[in-house]
């Protein structure tokens, strides 16, 4: 579980977010929504431990293991696809890339450079994580980017089954993709359960 209490953000005189308190439990989906700018990643980042908050405090409880994918792919161009997916998955092989790729319609060759692929199709390499091990804790940074219809959907189920498994998720948007059980507004500044 993770608790923040009047947790707030500045950079440059400009406060992003504060006073924001609410409570993560396990097996909740908590979204947090906003315009661009408004501060949606850099909140993810402190919740996951990456970026220190301005003011506030944030409480993990226990020692779980966590991912934090951000929107940006670390999709290495001069690898193949199947480098690209070991290199994500240390522990997987070229049957589970297999695997995988049939699992989200991932149609290209193990031995193609991933330079070819489009941006939806990196999204999806890099999504990968989410399907080959599990987490207490997943902070996914606007998930559904980029994504063609099945493949959100393939993604949102994923999602719902690790919510069941009690995995606590954040997830950042600009619009409301899964039903969240806490709703973070950062335009707002509001709350929501």
């Amino acid at each position: 579980m993770i608790a923040i209490k009047n947790l707030t953000y500045s950079i440059n005189k400009n406060t992003l977010f504060s006073g924001l308190t609410f409570e993560g439990a396990s097996g909740n989906i908590l979204q947090i929504l906003g315009s661009n700018g408004s501060g949606k990643t850099t909140l993810l980042k402190i919740l996951s431990g990456i970026t220190e908050p301005t003011k506030g405090d944030l409480e993990i409880i226990g020692s779980p293991k966590k991912l934090f994918l951000g929107h940006k792919i670390p999709i290495k161009d001069y690898f193949t696809n199947l480098q690209n997916f070991l290199s994500l998955n240390p522990d997987a092989s070229e049957s589970n890339f297999n695997q995988y790729c049939e699992q989200v319609n991932l149609s290209t060759s193990k031995t193609l450079l991933s330079s070819a692929l489009s941006f939806g199709q990196k999204k999806k390499l890099l999504l990968s994580k989410i399907f080959l091990s599990s987490y207490d804790i997943l902070f996914l940074d606007e998930p559904f980017v980029g994504l063609d219809r099945e493949t959100i959907g393939i993604i949102k189920d994923r999602i719902l089954e690790m919510k069941v498994n009690g995995t606590t998720i954040f997830l950042t948007s600009h619009q409301e993709v899964l039903d969240g059980d806490v709703v973070i507004n950062l335009d707002s500044g509001l709350i929501t359960k």
